[in-house]
């Protein structure tokens, strides 16, 4: 027993002599480790790099899209001014444009829309070609308005008028339904009406400058 208790009794003495240096070793790090490598003396001065070159392609799309911004602030341009510049539509022009956009909606059956856009369209033109109430009043009333005026080149469009108006009223107010080839005829009747009562190229060109 007495030589084993020896051998133990050693190897405990030489781990506790060996453990203060073995914490210390594993604790601190060297030197070397903590301090960082010194740079070289070459990294502290850099010199100026040159310049970046810009690829081929990005030039040509930079271009393209400043040449394209140009020609839309041209053509926007062009059209701001041509309108500034658009000669005003006569009454009769106006209402024939008018006769031909609500044409479709008779087309596809829309009747009381029909109705309103060609009855307005029309009340209206009568209203800036002869200076007479249409586009507010009932349909008895315009026509009461239009025999007052019995010298207006009006009364003989009398009939056709009333056959319009009347039947646009009752399709507007009283529901009526109309055929679409019955409101293409109306249609029809209004332009005619319109190109009938229009002024000649005499009334409507400026009159001649006087000469002292």
């Amino acid at each position: 027993m007495k030589p084993r208790v020896h051998i133990l009794s050693v190897v405990l003495g030489g781990l506790l002599w060996a453990t203060p240096l073995w914490a210390a070793t594993a604790i601190v790090p060297p030197a070397s480790v903590l301090a960082p490598a010194p740079a070289p003396a070459t990294e502290d001065i850099r010199d100026i790099r040159g310049p970046v070159p810009i690829p081929l392609w990005w030039r040509w799309l930079a271009l393209g899209g400043g040449a394209a911004l140009l020609l839309g602030l041209g053509g926007f341009t062009a059209v701001v001014m041509r309108r500034r510049h658009a000669k005003p539509l006569l009454p009769h022009e106006r209402a024939l444009m008018r006769l031909e956009q609500a044409q479709p909606l008779a087309l596809a059956g829309q009747v009381r829309e029909y109705a309103g856009a060609a009855s307005d369209a029309v009340r209206e033109y009568i209203e800036e070609r002869f200076l007479l109430r249409a586009a507010h009043l009932t349909t008895e009333e315009f026509f009461e308005n239009l025999v007052a005026h019995e010298d207006s080149s009006l009364a003989s469009h009398r009939e056709s008028l009333l056959q319009f108006i009347g039947a646009c009223d009752m399709a507007k107010f009283a529901r009526l339904p109309l055929a679409r080839e019955r409101m293409v005829s109306l249609n029809d009747l209004a332009r005619q009406f319109v190109l009938d009562t229009a002024p000649n190229s005499a009334e409507t060109q400026p009159a001649p400058a006087r000469t002292s």
